[in-house]
C-alpha cells in the first residue's frame, strides 16, 4: 500500500495543468521518476490533503467549544460563523 492509498476518492484532483504566457503556448511540467508530468502529481495532491486534515483536526476542538458556547445554533450556523471567522483570520471577504 502506497501512501498515496490514504487520500480518499472525493479529495479533488487538479487536471488542470499550469500554462506560463508568452508568443506560444507553454505547458508547465515537472520530471517525476524520468518522465515528464504535466498537472498534479500523487504526490502533490497527497501533501495537500495532508494539510486539509491537519486544518480539519485543529478545528474539529475549536468548533465542539462554539458548539457548546452556543447551544442554542444549529450545526449549520456554527460552522457559518467558524468558516467566517477563518475567512477573516486569512483575510478573506466572504459573500452572505
Amino acid at each position: 500500500m502506497e501512501i498515496h492509498d490514504d487520500v480518499p476518492a472525493s479529495f479533488p484532483r487538479d487536471m488542470m495543468p499550469p500554462v506560463v504566457s508568452g508568443a506560444q503556448p507553454k505547458l508547465c511540467a515537472v520530471l517525476v521518476d524520468g518522465i515528464y508530468v504535466t498537472g498534479q502529481t500523487d504526490t502533490a495532491r497527497f501533501e495537500r490533503w495532508l494539510i486539509c486534515e491537519e486544518l480539519a483536526n485543529e478545528l474539529v476542538p475549536i468548533v465542539r467549544k462554539e458548539g457548546a458556547a452556543h447551544p442554542q445554533h444549529s450545526n449549520d450556523r456554527t460552522l457559518d460563523r467558524i468558516c467566517s471567522s477563518v475567512a477573516r483570520k486569512a483575510g478573506y471577504r466572504q459573500a452572505n
